[in-house]
């Protein structure tokens, strides 16, 4: 499965249609955040010291996350998530029932591709 083959939602309400998924059964997030967290993912997988679990703020600057709000942290949290779980990146979570801030690791076999490809 590749990003292009999410199958995104509408959602109407209030006057306007939103487009995006429900994710842990009820919490919405739009295609926006989507897209934000997976432009992030591709610039910084290859950059990121694996030698340690990442979390969603390690795909950010510090400066960047920072000025972030609350909501958008945990929505773009919520896509990392996602993407771990639907395997469209090559990572896992490695702390899946546990409430708050989950940590990634690197699966095995990406190891050898991030390594050959350009930094």
């Amino acid at each position: 499965m590749n990003f292009d083959n999410i199958k995104f939602e509408t959602r109407t309400g209030r006057g306007t249609t939103s487009y995006g998924l429900y994710v842990n059964c009820n919490n919405w997030v739009p295609k926006a955040r989507f897209v934000e967290m997976w432009e992030q993912a591709q610039n910084k997988l290859h950059l990121l010291d694996w030698s340690h679990p990442k979390t969603t703020r390690s795909f950010f600057d510090p400066a960047e996350w920072k000025v972030l709000k609350r909501g958008r942290r945990i929505a773009l949290g919520r896509c990392l998530r996602y993407f771990a779980d639907h395997h469209l990146l090559p990572i896992r979570c490695i702390n899946p029932h546990k409430k708050g801030t989950k940590r990634y690791v690197l699966i095995a076999d990406a190891v050898s591709l991030l390594q050959e490809s350009p930094k």
